[in-house]
């Protein structure tokens, strides 16, 4: 291993971290695209470290991920449902593989790097953030009297949304409880933040980190462990399953329960990129939106001004416009992605971690769109790097 190869890779992380940081949390205008652009750099590179250095790690994964693709074009030219440009279709196909593709280039460029240097400056910097949104967190409940009269406003920071905020809340987290063996100080912080920002994301990801890092690295690992696992999270999720999933006039459940009508209309190939639960389905409007009676509900029609829901929540993309046999394709993938993953990796506190991050992002899907949340999967490829390269000295 190169040193000055090494030095740079370190440096070159810090500065993408530092990028989503400036573009997701800060919501700083000119680096709103910064995602978009990384994933467009991140294609030659996954095409030349496959094909030049024959690494073939999760490359099972990856081959599934190019189907599930090919089978979303397919079916887009197949039944044209919505009256779009080839570019509006392979948009559609981007932004959907947008943190696949961060993911995996991450993986394959920083594996057989030491990565220490940028690991210690992103915990710092972590640290530091946590703790000033910390002090603004209280200084907002201050001001709101701790929500003890009864009105609930929703703590932002500078982001646009709450999920934003909890989600960098929740990565922050998952660095600092990784690298400080001290870190109960920064979960209270972390809870007092997501009080103030009122996400049940937020609670749901200091949960899994809790449940599975925290309390599990005390246990042997055994596999019954996940049965018991996801009975917990389902109950610390129950205020946003009922909510959002089982309330038959929230946005979201419209969302899920018309995208299994989507996957039995075009079964079993789904309906193609561009007509269901991404922006460029929203954007144009998509027909299938019209025909399910969306353009008269709240935060699902083209003309609302507010909140918009057609893009915020990830599965039913998956069941709609992949149907029944890219759901088949998806979760062989993410099977294929957990199972090596847990192969590659001996030390217990590194496949703990793995799974941690792992269950966060399974469960962000149910209420978040993954292509915003490309800087999560940016820090799992760096620290499935450091997991992986631990792991060899053990």
């Amino acid at each position: 291993m190169n040193k000055k190869n090494n030095i740079i890779i370190n440096i070159l992380i810090l500065i993408i971290f530092i990028g989503f940081m400036l573009s997701e949390l800060f919501d700083f205008v000119f680096l709103r695209s910064f995602d978009e652009v990384l994933a467009l750099f991140a294609i030659p590179i996954i095409f030349y470290l496959i094909f030049k250095r024959k690494n073939k790690i999760f490359h099972v994964a990856v081959i599934l991920f190019l189907l599930l693709i090919c089978l979303g074009v397919l079916s887009s030219f197949i039944f044209r449902i919505n009256s779009i440009s080839i570019y509006g279709y392979f948009l559609d196909a981007f932004l959907f593989s947008k943190p696949y593709l961060i993911l995996i280039a991450g993986i394959l460029l920083f594996l057989n790097y030491d990565l220490s240097i940028s690991l210690k400056a992103i915990n710092i910097i972590s640290k530091i953030m946590l703790f000033i949104i910390f002090i603004f967190s209280m200084y907002f409940l201050t001001e709101n009297a701790f929500f003890i009269n009864g009105r609930r406003d929703e703590f932002t920071f500078t982001t646009n949304f709450t999920g934003a905020l909890a989600n960098w809340i929740i990565l922050f987290l998952l660095i600092i409880v990784y690298c400080n063996k001290y870190n109960i100080i920064y979960i209270i912080m972390g809870l007092i933040i997501m009080y103030a920002n009122g996400s049940g994301l937020g609670y749901l990801g200091i949960g899994i980190i809790i449940l599975i890092y925290k309390f599990f690295s005390r246990f042997r690992f055994k596999w019954y462990y996940i049965i018991f696992l996801s009975i917990i999270l389902i109950c610390l999720s129950w205020n946003e399953i009922s909510g959002y999933l089982l309330n038959n006039v929230a946005p979201r459940y419209k969302l899920y329960y018309y995208s299994f009508i989507t996957a039995n209309t075009y079964f079993p190939f789904g309906s193609g990129f561009g007509t269901y639960g991404t922006y460029v389905a929203y954007k144009y409007y998509s027909p299938l939106y019209i025909e399910y009676g969306f353009i008269n509900e709240y935060g699902m029609s083209n003309a609302y001004v507010g909140p918009v829901f057609l893009y915020d929540t990830y599965y039913p993309t998956i069941v709609a416009q992949f149907g029944y046999f890219g759901i088949i394709l998806f979760a062989i993938m993410y099977y294929s992605y957990f199972k090596k993953g847990l192969k590659i990796l001996i030390d217990t506190k590194e496949k703990l971690m793995f799974i941690t991050i792992f269950a966060y992002i399974a469960a962000l899907g149910l209420g978040f769109n993954l292509s915003s949340a490309c800087s999560l999967l940016f820090i799992y490829s760096v620290l499935f790097c450091v997991f992986k390269k631990r792991s060899d000295y053990v």
